[in-house]
Parts: C-alpha cells; sequence; structure tokens
C-alpha cells in the first residue's frame, strides 16, 4: 500500500514538473545578444561590440545616443544607417589597399569630430 501511494506521488509529481516544463517560454537564442547587426557578424561578442562602439564614439566625440535610440538600441536611425554606411567604405579601404589589415578607422577622417575633416 505505501509503495503504490509512493509510485503515484512520484508520477504526480513527475506530471507537474514536465507540465511545468511546457509552460515556461522557450529562452532567447542568445541571452543579451546584440539585435539588428547588420555590419558586424551575427555571433560578435557584446565585449567586442562595446569596444568598437566606444572607439568609434571616441573617433566622433559623441555618445551612444548620437546614433542609436535609447529606448531601444536596435532600432535603425538615420546616424546609424549612416554609420554602417561608413564603416562599410573603411572595411572596402582596407580590404582593397591595405590586404585587409585595419589601418583606415573612422579616426582617420574624423580625427575627434562629427563631421570628417
Amino acid at each position: 500500500m505505501r509503495n503504490t501511494f509512493l509510485y503515484g506521488a512520484m508520477l504526480v509529481g513527475l506530471g507537474l514538473l514536465i507540465y511545468g516544463f511546457t509552460l515556461s517560454p522557450a529562452p532567447a537564442a542568445a541571452a543579451g545578444a546584440a539585435k539588428n547587426l547588420q555590419v558586424f557578424p551575427k555571433n560578435t561578442p557584446k565585449k567586442e561590440l562595446k569596444k568598437a562602439m566606444k572607439q568609434i564614439a571616441k573617433a566622433l566625440d559623441v555618445q551612444c545616443d548620437h546614433c542609436h535610440d535609447l529606448d531601444d538600441m536596435s532600432k535603425d536611425t538615420d546616424n546609424k544607417k549612416i554609420a554602417r554606411d561608413m564603416m562599410r567604405m573603411t572595411m572596402e579601404l582596407n580590404k582593397k589597399y591595405f590586404k585587409g589589415k585595419q589601418r583606415v578607422t573612422c579616426m582617420t577622417c574624423h580625427n575627434g569630430a562629427k563631421e570628417p575633416k
């Protein structure tokens, strides 16, 4: 009798556990992963992405909100679209003239100013 009760309790517990898993939302593909990456590879580590963004901000003497909507960092803005074009341009110049080595950067033309000099 005791074994039957224990067996029944285990089945009920297992059923509740399985039911609980079916109700829980699926985890995000990569928690904290950046969204809407169009120039950087989709799997760029967050730490590397932040480092690149800081270098760009320094080269233009701007803050994050110059390109990003702080309420939705993945939202496209006019300045973000321009920045993407500029990044593609520097990548192409480096590929064509410097065998892919990073010689041309935002700082090359911007030199710490919002507008290239």
